[in-house]
């Protein structure tokens, strides 16, 4: 027996409700993009999800590893021959640049005069002097020694007079047979001292003139 109310309270009727049934979720199908339409019978091929990198991105990254890695490990090797190639001077440290200038000489067996106009110092025991006239076989040249085939003189400043300075420079004499004038060809070579190999520092290709 259900409790009855108060006089003039509401009244209040409790409905029956219906069991709710459950609509099972169809997922949204979508139509392919006019791009994969494709007719009847025809399979469509779509292209790999994801953001992977295709086999021609990695080739190429690993080909710019490998490259890297040979310039790391050659770079030492060039940088220590570029830097051995200037090493030294004429005593074994500094820069073996010379320049020369060249004119002819004047006497009865002068050929040519060769003048150092760029360059550090160089002792003139370390210096051998060689002619070829005109292409013929190359010859040493002996230092103040008239009686030799060739020889040379030195010309020198107020410096040091061990030491081939900058304008300073030699006479060479010799023979040239040609009645008008010879090329003297003459290479001028840095004899090396202790471990060091001989290394020509010059090479200058002059004109005697016989008629002058």
């Amino acid at each position: 027996m259900q409790p009855s109310s108060p006089p003039g309270a509401p009244q209040y009727h409790r409905q029956p409700q219906e069991p709710m049934q459950y609509q099972p979720t169809v997922p949204q199908q979508h139509a392919p993009p006019a791009a994969y339409a494709t007719a009847p019978g025809q399979t469509i091929v779509m292209p790999p999800s994801g953001g992977g990198m295709s086999g021609g991105a990695i080739a190429l990254i690993v080909i710019g590893i490998v490259l890297l890695l040979a310039l790391v490990l050659l770079l030492p090797g060039i940088l220590y021959v570029w830097a051995s190639s200037l090493a030294g001077d004429s005593t074994g440290g500094g820069l073996d640049t010379y320049m020369w200038d060249d004119r002819d000489a004047y006497g009865d067996d002068a050929l040519v005069e060769i003048t150092m106009s760029s360059g550090n110092g160089l002792n003139w025991a370390v210096v051998k002097i060689t002619i070829s006239v005109d292409g013929g076989t190359p010859q040493a040249c002996a230092q103040d020694d008239s009686t030799a085939s060739c020889s040379y003189t030195a010309y020198q400043g107020a410096g040091n007079s061990q030491q081939w300075e900058t304008s300073e420079g030699i006479t060479l004499a010799g023979t040239c047979d040609d009645a008008a004038g010879c090329n003297i060809d003459v290479t001028i070579t840095k004899l090396g001292v202790g471990s060091e190999d001989d290394k020509v520092i010059g090479q200058v290709t002059a004109y005697a003139d016989t008629t002058a």
